[in-house]
């Protein structure tokens, strides 16, 4: 007797060599170097293609150019002295001149020529929206080598009797590099501050990266700053505050 059609499908759908085939899944690619940035943009942030070369951020529209010199409290000039203290630089109130800030909210000085930059592999993120950990401003990208994340300070005024103390608010990565050189001088040797210097380690109650750069014979500097050590590959910063002193 020949069984109908129906039947004989019914049969071969219900026996277990078949039975046995898994269901076909989707193929996936391992994205563990990929950039997640995961972090609720607010309307106040603008997304930047990436570039290696070091770009100037430029103010958006609407955003206005936040004070450039910072007013002096009591508070404010005590943490200062206390830092550079630790450095064994003992040095008297008056000798801290108006600090001045290279972050998001103040992409450049007023003559146009120092200015704070951001080089990315991957595609970063500026939120020009202050707040008590980044009072000017962050920039959030991924980066797990210098080569992936580098900010940069350029064109920092400096002379051979002033120092300067940096004081930048940053968060995702453990550790940090402070570097910098003459401006303008293709032949100048690099100069690493030391991660085990005093500073450049974080607390979770004065969440900023600080260190110390010593008077130079140039009349300006570049400086970059990059976090070595991110757990998850992402990192912000929020600029550095820049106090000039003179012992």
């Amino acid at each position: 007797m020949r069984l109908p059609l129906s039947a004989c499908l019914a049969v071969l759908l219900a026996s277990p060599c078949l039975a046995q085939v898994p269901a076909a899944k989707p193929t996936t690619r391992p994205l563990a170097d990929a950039p997640v940035l995961q972090r609720a943009l607010d309307a106040n942030t603008v997304a930047f293609p990436a570039t290696s070369v070091p770009t100037r951020l430029q103010l958006p529209a609407g955003v206005r150019t936040a004070t450039l010199q910072v007013p002096r409290t009591d508070p404010d000039v005590a943490r200062k002295l206390r830092h550079l203290a630790a450095w064994g630089l003992n040095v008297p109130a008056s000798a801290l001149r108006p600090s001045f800030w290279l972050a998001p909210q103040v992409p450049y000085l007023a003559d146009g020529d120092a200015s704070f930059q951001v080089a990315a592999r991957q595609r970063y993120i500026v939120g020009y929206t202050a707040s008590e950990r980044f009072p000017r401003g962050w920039v959030e990208a991924y980066g797990r080598n210098e080569a992936d994340l580098r900010f940069v300070l350029s064109n920092v005024p400096a002379s051979p009797r002033r120092w300067l103390l940096l004081e930048c608010p940053a968060e995702g990565s453990r550790t940090y590099t402070v570097t910098y050189w003459a401006a303008n001088a293709p032949g100048a040797q690099p100069r690493r501050v030391a991660i085990a210097r005093t500073g450049l380690t974080q607390t979770m109650a004065d969440p900023r990266v600080r260190t110390l750069i010593e008077p130079s014979a140039s009349a300006a500097i570049d400086i970059q700053v990059h976090g070595m050590d991110s757990p998850e590959g992402e990192w912000r910063f929020g600029g550095c505050e820049i106090t000039p002193f003179e012992p």
